[in-house]
């Protein structure tokens, strides 16, 4: 369970969320709806994991809310995403190797086959989020 300082601190660390990315929601309904599915982790429901697209994944305040509460996540980037130390996320998975690749079609969109290509890497420790000892793998 989350007790109410840490409540406190996410509804804090959620508010610099929506400022973040609030212009990346056309529509103010999808912006209160990010806001539920973070605020459903402080319930007593057993949530695993998560998965979402770019808009909510290149946004590190949410992975860090994620990670912070050891829920799994698989998120959408845009390819030029910053990694720390590294710079884009696209050069630190060119280094993966073939079998670690997949392309995958997530079904026809409204421009054609929606075609994404994955690959499975372990990202590096950052210091400032992990600490010396890191408790979760990303």
């Amino acid at each position: 369970m989350i007790d109410d300082l840490a409540d406190a601190a996410w509804d804090r660390e959620l508010d610099d969320l929506f400022l973040g990315t609030g212009h990346r929601f056309g529509r103010a309904d999808l912006r209160r709806r990010m806001r539920d599915y973070v605020r459903a982790l402080a319930s007593p429901l057993p949530i695993a994991w998560v998965t979402a697209d770019a808009a909510y994944g290149q946004e590190w305040r949410f992975r860090r809310v994620l990670e912070e509460t050891a829920v799994g996540y698989v998120l959408a980037v845009p390819k030029s995403q910053p990694m720390p130390r590294f710079g884009r996320i696209d050069h630190l998975f060119s280094q993966a190797p073939d079998e670690a690749r997949e392309q995958r079609s997530c079904g026809d969109g409204a421009n054609g086959p929606r075609v994404y290509d994955w690959a499975a890497v372990q990202l590096p420790v950052i210091e400032d989020f992990d600490g010396e000892r890191p408790t979760h793998h990303r």
